[in-house]
């Protein structure tokens, strides 16, 4: 009886779990959503009503959100079925960040005649990461099904989609992908979509801080028991955000990784190349193959995020001394739209006391903007003693 019960016992614990919802259709915690490194706790995902998703339309007729749902009553709202359509779909929230994809929404209205949807999964994310990991599974659903709804109902054009199984383009911003289980990364840096673009490398952003704590402190965040600054990985959508009214201070730059990005090797843009990453990267041109390159890109500490690029071409010399005669190169990236250049300022100053009191300047700067390969050049005409500044203007044909 004793062996009876322990196998018993045993079966019961490794056998797979399964739910099955009208709609919907089933979900169980085979692999990959369970048993796996990444995740080693199977679950299945919670009821419909427990995840408590919501369709919010925002258009431009609507200040303020409509509720939708995939049956009749959809009639009386805004919705245009002639109009292009965008869902904004959250993740997994940042504790007191969880209407960022109705501010999203907003943004997008202001400048396109669209329907815009913010998915809305409050009571769903509002649990372990396990859970809210698998809860994830039924929103996909839900916006699947709606999606169909709009389709057949409205005559909504089926343009845009989730994955590249089933979609003409699908773009990436990855951030936060470090490891998961020793550096806490909610990201990741697996190529999933047509254009994979990586701001500040994909992993750390500019302006936040290393992601601190356990893979479990992250189950603690809803009831207040612990903190954790999840300012790595919602910079993805407010990148995206920005991007709808600056395009043009997120263009990518083909590389083949982040340490050749930073050292400059990635520039400039050639005829075509630079994507632009958010909002308007639709509009760039994809060929066979794409999908394999990686973008990079730095954006701001803080808001602006957005940037512009340029380079100072030259030997690649960077240690911080000069010596006359030579050539030197830099990456410069600065807040965009800063217009035509008109002139650079160039200082020296030196590490020693030198009682000659001698006198350097810059006597040629070559300018060239990284997304259009435009260059400028300047030259210099007078040296300056040190610590003085020297206007090195444009050169006179």
């Amino acid at each position: 009886m004793w062996r009876l019960s322990l196998f018993s016992f045993i079966i019961g614990t490794f056998k797979a779990a399964e739910v099955c919802y009208d709609k919907l259709g089933c979900f169980n915690d085979h692999p990959p959503w369970g048993g796996t490194q990444q995740r080693p706790v199977g679950l299945v995902p919670w009821h419909p009503e427990d995840v408590g998703t919501r369709f919010l339309l925002f258009t431009q007729a609507n200040r303020y959100y409509q509720e939708i749902k995939p049956d009749e009553s959809i009639d009386v709202s805004n919705y245009g079925g002639r109009r292009k359509s965008r869902f904004v779909i959250p993740g997994y929230l940042k504790k007191n960040d969880e209407n960022w994809p109705q501010d999203m929404c907003k943004a997008v209205v202001q400048r396109e005649n669209v329907n815009c949807i913010a998915v809305e999964w409050k009571k769903g994310v509002k649990t372990r990461y396990a859970q809210a990991a698998n809860n994830a599974r039924v929103v996909a659903a839900q916006v699947a099904f709606m999606i169909t709804f709009l389709m057949v109902t409205m005559g909504t054009d089926a343009c845009v989609r989730l994955d590249t199984s089933d979609a003409a383009f699908v773009d990436v911003i990855h951030t936060d992908g470090l490891p998961f289980n020793s550096k806490l990364g909610l990201g990741m840096t697996e190529h999933v979509g047509h254009l994979e673009f990586f701001p500040n490398g994909g992993e750390l952003m500019r302006g936040c801080s290393a992601n601190s704590g356990r893979p479990t402190d992250l189950d603690s965040i809803w009831d207040g028991s612990k903190s954790f600054d999840g300012c790595n990985h919602v910079r993805a959508y407010q990148y995206y955000t920005e991007s709808i009214s600056k395009s043009q201070g997120f263009v990518g730059f083909p590389c083949s990784n982040k340490d050749d990005f930073a050292d400059g090797k990635c520039f400039p843009c050639g005829q075509d190349e630079c994507p632009l990453m958010g909002h308007h990267a639709d509009k760039f041109t994809l060929i066979d193959g794409l999908s394999n390159t990686k973008y990079f890109l730095n954006t701001g500490r803080s808001k602006p995020f957005a940037r512009e690029y340029s380079v100072l071409p030259g030997q690649a010399d960077r240690g911080g001394t000069l010596t006359s005669g030579k050539k030197y190169d830099v990456m410069i990236d600065a807040q965009v739209d800063v217009g035509e250049v008109m002139e650079v300022k160039f200082r020296w100053n030196n590490h020693i006391i030198d009682l000659l009191k001698p006198k350097y300047g810059a006597s040629r700067v070559e300018l060239q903007r990284g997304r259009d390969k435009e260059i400028f050049f300047f030259c210099g005409t007078e040296p300056v003693p040190e610590n003085e500044i020297q206007t090195v203007l444009p050169c006179q044909a």
